[in-house]
């Protein structure tokens, strides 16, 4: 055999660590035939290509189709990506504060800082406690804690006696309670058919216009009223802001809403503060108190 001058080129071999198409020409036949692969070889570096492909992927061809036989399949992607992007709606302030939004939205830095801010404001009063009343002649509630503000939400308060007043007093040490002629002063604005504004110099702060008390009929609501005691735990005058609604005894305007500020003009610490009316038991109400510090 020695002699054979039989081209062998484009044989497999096995030398160069890697398939190979070599020449044999001028080379020894016994030398070339040693450095070719073997058939198990040869499967096993197709085994090793498709390693753990799916059959529907384990070709070229199957994998050119995959991707649209698109040679550029990843500027495709990209410019496809970037006009999603600019089809995105912007998020409303309304939205990013609620979170109920489902829709896909872009949310913005400022957007996201503003929802915050203002999921901050919302809860940063602190709960404290909350009680009912039923057939009492007032509804004491004591300033628990250490907060540089309280807030007492006072809700359906019904009078046993029909146009009663409303008002509010402090105490600093819960049992004796300030009701001199002149102990507080304050002003508060009426909105009902007409803007009526009032101020006054009195034994108590008042919860209501002049003249006009809280009706309690059948189906009348009573007194609502969001009262917020300042600087109450300061040896300085305590200032009360407040707003309320409720349903006079005297229906000729409706309900009457309106706001107010007091002040009691003993400078020192307020610990109690005490809702009645001026006649007769409160028949029902319900109250809650809140309180915060300012940074």
């Amino acid at each position: 055999m020695s002699g054979s001058s039989s081209s062998s080129a484009g044989i497999l071999k096995r030398n160069t660590g890697a398939a190979n198409v070599g020449t044999a020409s001028g080379d020894d036949l016994e030398t070339v035939l040693a450095t070719l692969a073997t058939t198990a070889e040869v499967n096993a570096a197709i085994a090793n290509l498709v390693d753990s492909s799916p059959a529907a992927l384990d070709t070229l061809n199957e994998l050119a189709a995959a991707l649209g036989d698109d040679a550029n399949f990843a500027t495709t992607m990209t410019n496809a990506l970037a006009g999603k992007e600019a089809t995105q709606s912007a998020a409303s302030q309304t939205e990013a504060e609620a979170g109920t939004e489902s829709a896909i939205r872009s949310f913005s830095p400022l957007r996201i800082a503003q929802a915050i801010a203002a999921l901050v404001e919302s809860s940063e009063w602190s709960y404290i406690n909350a009680g009912t009343v039923s057939a009492e002649a007032t509804a004491d509630v004591t300033l628990s804690g250490s907060y540089d503000e309280y807030r007492l939400r006072l809700v359906s308060a019904i009078p046993a006696t029909d146009n009663a007043l409303p008002q509010l007093l402090t105490s600093s040490n819960g049992s004796t309670f300030d009701t001199g002629a002149s102990d507080y002063e304050g002003s508060y604005i009426l909105r009902s058919s007409a803007t009526n504004s009032y101020s006054y110099q009195d034994a108590q702060i008042k919860l209501n216009i002049t003249g006009q008390g809280v009706g309690n009929d059948t189906n009348e609501n009573g007194l609502n009223a969001t009262i917020d005691i300042i600087n109450p735990g300061e040896s300085k005058y305590t200032d009360i802001a407040y707003t309320f609604d409720y349903d006079p005894s005297d229906t000729q305007y409706g309900n009457y809403v309106g706001q107010g500020t007091g002040k009691r003009k003993s400078a020192g610490v307020v610990q109690t503060v005490r809702f009645k009316f001026n006649t007769g038991n409160i028949t029902s109400a319900k109250w809650a108190l809140y309180g915060r510090n300012r940074s």
